[in-house]
């Protein structure tokens, strides 16, 4: 299996579901302003999309390598996944960011 199809969808699905979920907040807002609530969810959602999408695809790549049999590069993949979600976590738990 080649491994750029399932990245390429993974990557062009998380852009448009959050573009439209950016896009129906930004509609809303110009037509509703009172539905500050909504907007914020809808915005809260695309951002979320947006975040993760890259943590879909290095899980993708981790699957399609497993199939293929490939295990250096899953392993890799794996690593890779492992240190994002643990910088995830301890920006999320502990708000530690680079001083700039």
């Amino acid at each position: 299996m080649d491994i750029n199809r399932p990245v390429y969808l993974v990557l062009i699905a998380g852009v448009i579901i959050s573009s439209v979920l950016f896009g129906l907040a930004f509609a809303l807002n110009l037509i509703m302003p009172s539905q500050r609530d909504l907007i914020y969810i809808l915005s809260f959602f695309g951002a979320g999309v947006l975040i993760l999408t890259p943590y879909f695809r290095i899980l993708v790549s981790l699957i399609v390598f497993i199939a293929n049999k490939e295990y250096k590069y899953a392993f890799l993949s794996f690593l890779v996944l492992l240190v994002m979600i643990i910088s995830l976590i301890v920006g999320l738990f502990f708000h530690i960011a680079p001083k700039g």
